[in-house]
């Protein structure tokens, strides 16, 4: 059976040693995409982990969650851009036009790299996104899915509760006579069925089937990776999960 790349292993918490063992021992791991850094990450070598890690043979996604000026969230991106990210992250309650400097500043003539507009943090539930947004979370991820739509992002990040919402987005498509979605659907806070209880700061949870089910494309996961065990086999019991067969 052929394996979908869905899985974005978290390197977040780890040091620059660390973070580089995990990349070049899951590089090629059946169901692995790559690898997710956040910025404390990023910025522990100036930017410099970023190719390093690429090195290791995985694709990255630079987590940022840029929420700047559009002239500053172009310079953030452009600088992750030309480290090698594949694919990174900005707030979509930046607005339009910086969700737009990003895109412009993730391509070039040869080469481009997938934005993600981040809607609600998975750390957030329906009381905080009131006490942030004036609306429960999935009235904050739909008002935010639809201004990435319309920024024309590549995808977003969204908690499993809500991805079937931003599967059902679609923009006009004037070529083809049709209408498009986004294209990536990047969802964290999964937690495998084997994992139990999380105990947490994550409130808007999900198992890795249920997200699939739902639209997800990609699932990032590292506490359930990490925390007991090793990760390696742990990912590879994640793949058992998802598809009923051993990795």
């Amino acid at each position: 059976m052929l394996i979908p790349e869905v899985i974005i292993v978290a390197l977040d918490d780890m040091t620059v040693s660390r973070a580089l063992e995990v990349a070049r021992r899951v590089a090629g791991r059946r169901g692995v995409w790559g690898v997710k850094m956040n910025a404390l990450l990023a910025e522990k070598t100036a930017g410099n982990i970023i190719s390093e890690v690429k090195d290791c043979g995985v694709q990255v996604m630079v987590d940022r969650k840029i929420h700047e000026i559009p002239r500053s969230a172009a310079n953030w991106v452009r600088r992750d851009f030309e480290a090698g990210a594949d694919m990174m992250t900005v707030h979509a309650s930046g607005h339009i036009e910086m969700m737009r400097a990003a895109i412009d500043a993730a391509r070039d003539e040869g080469r481009r790299a997938d934005i993600l507009a981040v809607t609600a943090l998975t750390s957030l539930d329906d009381e905080a996104c009131m006490d942030v947004f004036n609306t429960e979370s999935k009235g904050t991820v739909l008002r935010l899915g639809n201004l990435a739509m319309r920024a024309d992002v590549d995808g977003v990040v969204c908690s499993v509760k809500e991805v079937a919402l931003m599967r059902g987005l679609r923009r006009p498509d004037t070529q083809a006579g049709s209408t498009t979605g986004f294209r990536l659907r990047v969802v964290p806070a999964i937690r495998p069925l084997w994992y139990g209880s999380p105990g947490d700061d994550q409130r808007r949870i999900g198992t890795p089937r249920r997200a699939l089910d739902d639209g997800a494309t990609h699932l990032v996961i590292g506490t359930p990776f990490f925390k007991n065990g090793d990760f390696l086999e742990n990912i590879d019991r994640t793949v058992e999960e998802i598809y009923g067969i051993a990795a």
